[in-house]
């Protein structure tokens, strides 16, 4: 069967059987250019041998139009067209064989050889779809996805914070196999920048199975905000290490029967509380105390057995009637409140609060 030629289109996979096609090709069209020259050689040898017999001094002269015969011209011409066309049909495989020695030949075919040979023992996972896009994970086990690619999806069992978000989740698994693998996943965000969405994390399995996921330390998690370091807190940005602050503010408050009445309460402005307590000296009853920094809130109570209760929130007891500034003050960014609660009057009863403010505020 003659040789088709393929019009090759952008993008078109080379095949093993394609390679053996166009190696088929490459031989047919090599023999019958060396068919075509024998038969170019032969019709030369019978022309001059017919020549010479029947020419006006051979021994049987005849001339060639008596018996409707070629003339050897007419035969050297075709026999050269018959070389041209098989040429021309082997061109469009490997270009002009008439420029190529029987050596470049057999080098030719050893390279197409030595190709398809590599082709068939080459990478063949797909690390992605067909349009280079990511591969749909969506609603499977991460514990799973052991096989080197790039992945993405939603409702993910054992995500990387446990929620159903969506995740690019990159894969890579160790030459020996399955048995170690590293998964990178990142939150993909709907529409914006996120702090949550681009959040990085990290995690290894080995034959004892997966190890849990860590969170990257990123911009997203940690910053630099004008002269100290903040760390993200599920959204809200908080202060991390010391404020310069100014000098020390105290303010006291004797309370209201039967309700939480606020002994400070500052909002945008950045600082550290020193000590937060209160006393009962004489009366037995119940107090609390309810402190709020940046948000979070949190309340203490305590009632009272005997006379000369103390409730510290903050600092350290060092006598029976005496409290001192704790060794580890707490820090806020942009909201420091204090309330106090008593269940019965008394003049007596006071809620102590010692907080210093950053260096320059009033």
């Amino acid at each position: 069967m003659d040789f088709q030629k393929k019009d090759w289109q952008f993008r078109d996979i080379i095949s093993e059987d394609e390679l053996n096609r166009m190696e088929d090709g490459i031989e047919e069209g090599i023999t019958k250019a060396e068919q075509a020259e024998q038969v170019a050689e032969q019709a030369q040898q019978t022309a001059e041998f017919h020549a010479s017999r029947h020419a006006s001094d051979g021994p049987d002269p005849i001339t060639p139009g008596m018996i409707g015969a070629e003339t050897p011209a007419g035969a050297q011409a075709k026999a050269d067209a018959a070389e041209a066309n098989a040429k021309s049909y082997t061109d469009t495989i490997t270009g002009l064989l008439a420029n190529l020695t029987t050596e470049q030949k057999a080098n030719l075919v050893a390279a197409i050889n030595e190709l398809v040979t590599n082709l068939s023992t080459s990478q063949r996972w797909k690390l992605t779809i067909d349009t280079g896009h990511t591969r749909n994970i969506s609603g499977q086990d991460l514990n799973n996805l052991t096989n080197t690619g790039f992945y993405s999806g939603n409702n993910l069992t054992n995500s990387p914070d446990g929620s159903t978000n969506y995740f690019y989740v990159e894969v890579v698994n160790h030459s020996s196999g399955t048995n170690y693998v590293k998964q990178t996943a990142v939150g993909i965000s709907g529409g914006g920048y996120s702090d949550t969405a681009y959040k990085v994390y990290v995690r290894q399995k080995s034959t004892v199975g997966w190890g849990t996921w860590r969170e990257v330390i990123t911009s997203a998690v940690l910053r630099w905000n004008v002269d100290h370091l903040e760390y993200n807190d599920g959204g809200v940005w908080r202060h991390l290490g010391n404020i310069q602050v100014g000098k020390l503010r105290s303010v006291t408050s004797g309370g209201t029967v039967g309700t939480w009445v606020d002994v400070v309460n500052i909002t945008g402005v950045k600082g550290r509380a020193e000590r937060i307590f209160a006393l009962i000296p004489t009366n037995y009853q119940t107090i609390g105390i309810r402190v709020t920094i940046d948000g979070i809130t949190e309340e203490i109570t305590g009632t009272s057995a005997t006379s000369g209760l103390s409730l510290s929130y903050l600092g350290r007891q060092m006598q029976t009637s005496g409290i001192t500034n704790a060794t580890e003050p707490i820090y806020f960014n942009s909201q420091f409140r204090v309330q106090f609660y008593k269940q019965n009057a008394s003049t007596n009863d006071t809620c102590y609060v010692d907080y210093a403010l950053e260096l320059g505020t009033p």
